[in-house]
């Protein structure tokens, strides 16, 4: 999942969470794990795995990608759904069908 810049704003970023592995704990809280770059690097459904595109210093606009949120498939082929995830989509986002190899979600 890319995620994406949505304030209309124009800036320098001054805080921005690292790349690695992130773990959610029993309470529903998630914490960084470790470094990593790999998603084969997420050993269970309670990981994933976050690459930073932006960082501390880079100028900020609407639309600029900030990072990309890789988690665990269920390998029985699930895909994310917005309307189960709570998810709100725009009307360009509800034009678009899953595609093949598209990231699994459970």
């Amino acid at each position: 999942m890319l995620l994406k810049s949505t304030e209309d704003f124009d800036g320098i970023v001054t805080h921005a969470p690292a790349s690695g592995i992130y773990r959610m704990a029993p309470d529903g809280s998630v914490s960084y794990a470790r470094f990593d770059y790999h998603r084969q690097a997420i050993e269970s459904d309670k990981e994933a795995l976050f690459v930073r595109f932006t960082g501390r210093g880079d100028s900020l606009k609407k639309g600029a990608d900030l990072g990309a949120l890789m988690m665990r498939g269920a390998g029985d082929g699930r895909r994310i759904r917005a309307d189960r995830a709570g998810l709100q989509l725009d009307h360009r986002d509800r034009r678009r069908r899953p595609r093949a190899g598209s990231v699994q979600l459970t």
